[in-house]
């Protein structure tokens, strides 16, 4: 005839499940093998109610004793986690199930598992901490973030700037097509965009325009890397960045450019540290240097010479660092000298 009992406990201990007892007629608390390997002590070791609180930190002790005594006083069973220091002082994370027997409305008998997860846990501390982390990089992003189901191309979440920029509120951006953010000339460019290959953990990037939800067409640099799984479902993250206003600034410069180029005065732009980054034709002919060699120069150091003004000269100077307008007449030299 089959021992049920016995078959429980070796089914227990080939699951590494522990099993407990606390015999509230004697106080006696009973541990068995797996119970004790779990703790890290040895097989002689003899468990008590009170030297078993020892294994659990301040603050978690106060919580054992709590449930426990929930248990033992008020007959309810519990199904807790919590966190052991072994007696090779090792953190874990257990599992403890409580079952309560009463006798004439007292509880005479506690008993239970316990099980060891602490991978399981582990993990979820780490995959909590990621989350947490992503949060806090996708709420506080610059750049409009969409996380898009591959399979059914639909934005499954977006963050603030998403709104922002698209003027769609969260609602209406969950669940719309990601096809459904370009206008009818740009889907293609962006259909395309998204079949280039991404090796490894590399992002690539273009730029392309999307359409508002009032209709206003704004250019924005993308980028996306390789899809993402979860749970069996692939994701696609992708990065939408306005560059509105470097692109006016494009066409300003470009129109600038061109307007420069026609004219007869001879023009040379400098960056802030005062170093050519375009000069027209006019200037070209006028001192006899290429683009090439004026690019990266300051443009008074290629003019200057024997009988250049240097009152002149720090004159010129004082105005550009205090950003005032100045008109001088200086001698200025070309490339023969």
């Amino acid at each position: 005839m089959i021992n049920h009992l016995e078959l429980y406990f070796k089914a227990a201990q080939s699951a590494k499940i522990g099993i407990w007892e606390i015999n509230l007629v004697n106080h006696v608390l009973y541990w068995d093998t797996v119970t004790k390997y779990i703790h890290e002590v040895s097989d002689d070791y003899i468990p008590t109610i009170e030297n078993s609180f020892t294994f659990y930190s301040e603050n978690e002790r106060t919580r054992v004793k709590n449930t426990l005594n929930k248990a033992i006083n008020e007959g309810t069973a519990f199904n807790e986690k919590f966190q052991i220091i072994t007696a090779k002082n090792n953190i874990k994370y257990i599992e403890s199930i409580c079952q309560v027997e009463l006798k004439d409305g007292k509880t005479y008998r506690v008993f239970g598992t316990i099980q060891d997860i602490t991978n399981e846990q582990n993990l979820i501390n780490e995959l909590q901490l990621s989350v947490e982390k992503f949060s806090s990089i996708f709420s506080g992003a610059n750049d409009a973030i969409f996380i898009i189901d591959s399979s059914s191309g639909c934005i499954t979440d977006c963050n603030s700037i998403s709104s922002k920029l698209t003027g769609y509120s969260h609602s209406e951006l969950i669940g719309m097509n990601k096809f459904d953010l370009f206008p009818d000339d740009h889907k293609d460019k962006f259909k395309s965009f998204l079949n280039k290959d991404v090796t490894n953990d590399n992002y690539i990037a273009d730029e392309i325009v999307i359409k508002t939800k009032f209709g206003t067409k704004i250019p924005v640099e993308i980028a996306h890397g390789k899809e993402i799984q979860v749970s069996n479902q692939t994701f696609l993250v992708c990065f939408f960045r306005d560059i509105s206003v470097r692109k006016n600034a494009e066409e300003k410069m470009n129109m600038l450019s061109l307007a420069a180029s026609e004219t007869t005065d001879t023009i040379i732009i400098a960056n802030s540290d005062c170093k050519a980054v375009w000069a027209n034709n006019a200037y070209l002919e006028l001192t006899g240097l290429s683009l090439n060699e004026i690019l990266g120069e300051k443009p008074g150091y290629l003019s200057k010479g024997p009988d250049t003004n240097q009152d002149t000269t720090d004159k010129m100077r004082k105005a550009i660092q205090n950003k005032e307008s100045v008109k001088v007449t200086i001698l200025n030299y070309k490339k023969n000298k």
